[in-house]
């Protein structure tokens, strides 16, 4: 089965969309679907989506975003074509050169079929619909009519199930994927990472942890009964290599959950082969040369291969990464913690320590960074307590600087200097973000 997105706009839909129509167009053959759809706030595409989609033998969907006045209120919706004569009444529409429709308009336009978009606020209220079931009707006699009802989230469900019941109950018609729900983390992964100062590594990946299981654990209801189908397989990991039939994440507790992993014996060929089998529609991004396609350009787990992949494909998105690396590497003095420049850091970033000793280019650029003298700069690298012998941290290093002086060859962690100072740990931390904020180098 095949999928229409039925909101795809082309350049010839100014300041809305930058999609070549030819590049979409090949795009589509190249990730062997067998059409697209079109809906530009004009025709002028037309020709073009005829040219280029009958080159690489697509079917085209062809469609126009149109606003309806009724009443003082305006409705957005979308025409599409279902027939010969309707491709004309969509010609003879815009040709009026209006911005906003009437009922009028729309008479005689059976070769049509209008989709009502219902995601605002109105159409979740059922007194709202009451009133306004004559222009429902009235769509209905003049077109092929849907409501068309956005996939909603677990807080639209409510309003959502109202505007569902009334459809159902007067016998509507709609375009919808109804009980789907997604499970959306409260804040985007970038917003995340930026409140936490966090990179995920092959250490520490507690992205996955938020956005996947924490997402669903969160959504679902721990008081009900739920049975899980999942695809991990023993092949994965040696992790994984123990698991049987029946699996329970350890992060359910005591809820009734459980899951089975029908598929665990199976290795990598047997689900190609099955997939091929089976004609089942694979991720686009494997066809693009991928061997995994998990979290997009910031998954530690991912190869190098797979960034040179994400460099070239995604090439915006790579950018975007790697300049949030890049300040991270300097805002948190990584060059000491991993012995490596800020390009090594770039091909670095998901591991751990890069050389055992730094260079002087490293030491030399760090310097640089945060404004330190070279001999201070120096200070950072490859220091442990002189108390404990435990691996300092940038902060225990500042500390012990700004304490006992920018001299000092002996360093103590934060624990051991509480001690000596006869303070707290927590006090120790109040201090130094107070020095970070007035702007001393040494944090």
């Amino acid at each position: 089965m095949r999928y229409y997105q039925l909101q795809t706009a082309t350049s010839f839909s100014f300041y809305e969309s930058s999609v070549n129509v030819e590049d979409y167009a090949s795009r589509l053959s190249f990730l062997k679907y067998s059409g697209g759809s079109v809906f530009d706030k004009n025709l002028f595409s037309y020709p073009y989506i005829d040219k280029f989609f009958a080159k690489n033998n697509l079917k085209p969907i062809y469609g126009l975003k149109v606003f309806l006045g009724y009443k003082e209120e305006v409705f957005e919706g979308q025409l599409i074509v279902k027939s010969e004569d309707g491709y004309l009444d969509l010609v003879k529409l815009f040709n009026l050169g209006k911005e906003v429709y009437s009922l009028e308009d729309f008479e005689n336009k059976h070769g049509l079929i209008f989709i009502l978009k219902t995601e605002d606020s109105r159409f979740k209220d059922k007194n709202y619909l009451v009133s306004h079931n004559f222009l429902f009707l009235k769509l209905d006699k003049l077109f092929d009519f849907y409501f068309g009802i956005e996939i909603y989230s677990l807080e639209d469900k409510e309003g959502i199930e109202i505007t569902r019941k009334f459809i159902l109950d007067r016998h509507y018609k709609s375009l919808a994927f109804p009980k789907v729900n997604y499970l959306n983390p409260k804040e985007g992964f970038y917003q995340w990472r930026e409140r936490m100062n966090f990179i995920p590594t092959r250490f520490s990946r507690a992205c996955c942890n938020i956005f996947k299981e924490g997402a669903m654990t969160d959504c679902l209801d721990k008081n009900d009964k739920y049975l899980f189908f999942m695809g991990m397989r023993n092949q994965e990991s040696s992790t994984r290599s123990s698991y049987g039939d029946r699996w329970k994440n350890t992060k359910w507790g005591k809820r009734s959950w459980e899951a089975m992993l029908p598929i665990r014996t199976w290795s990598e060929e047997d689900v190609w082969l099955y997939t091929i089998f089976r004609n089942i529609e694979v991720n686009p991004k494997y066809k693009l040369g991928y061997s995994r396609v998990g979290c997009v350009i910031a998954c530690p787990f991912y190869t190098k291969l797979t960034w040179a992949l994400d460099q070239y494909w995604y090439s915006n998105m790579y950018e975007r990464w790697h300049k949030i690396l890049e300040k991270d590497f300097i805002k948190n003095k990584k060059a000491c913690v991993l012995n490596c420049t800020l390009n090594e850091y770039h091909y670095s970033w998901n591991g751990g320590m890069v050389h055992e000793e730094p260079s002087g280019e490293c030491i030399k650029e760090f310097s640089e960074q945060q404004g330190l003298e070279l001999d201070i700069a120096k200070k950072y690298f490859n220091k442990t307590c002189v108390c404990c012998n435990k691996k300092l941290k940038k902060d225990d290093i500042a500390l012990s600087m700004k304490f006992y002086g920018r001299q000092i060859e002996k360093f103590k962690c934060i624990k051991c200097m509480s001690k000596e100072l006869n303070t707290t740990v927590k006090e120790l931390r109040e201090r130094a973000k107070l020095f970070k904020q007035g702007g001393c180098t040494l944090f």
